[in-house]
């Protein structure tokens, strides 16, 4: 059993969840610092939150839209490739 070198997943964990690197800022400057990369951590997780909320609001209306055509759908030849992109399109939005 070893004891003491490097190992995989040891050491201290990024706050940023990715590669960081090191600057050197005046002392005076660390607090203004510190409160502006917070401030844009924060900004990030709102802009990518809001992203989501319209994708999801974009599949929601295209699985309406879908469920409209799927309706109205009838057995006769001109339905018949739309229902089968009817069909992708329901197999993709689940």
């Amino acid at each position: 059993m070893s004891s003491g070198g490097r190992r995989e997943g040891a050491g201290r964990k990024s706050k940023f969840g990715e590669k960081t690197v090191v600057l050197r800022i005046p002392e005076s400057m660390l607090e203004i610092v510190q409160i502006h990369l917070k401030s844009l951590h924060n900004q990030n997780d709102i802009v990518t939150n809001s992203l989501d909320n319209v994708q999801n609001q974009k599949i929601v209306s295209i699985q309406a839209i879908v469920s409209k055509y799927e309706a109205n759908a009838n057995d006769s030849p001109r339905w018949v490739q739309a229902k089968k992109l009817i069909a992708d399109l329901k197999k993709a939005l689940s």
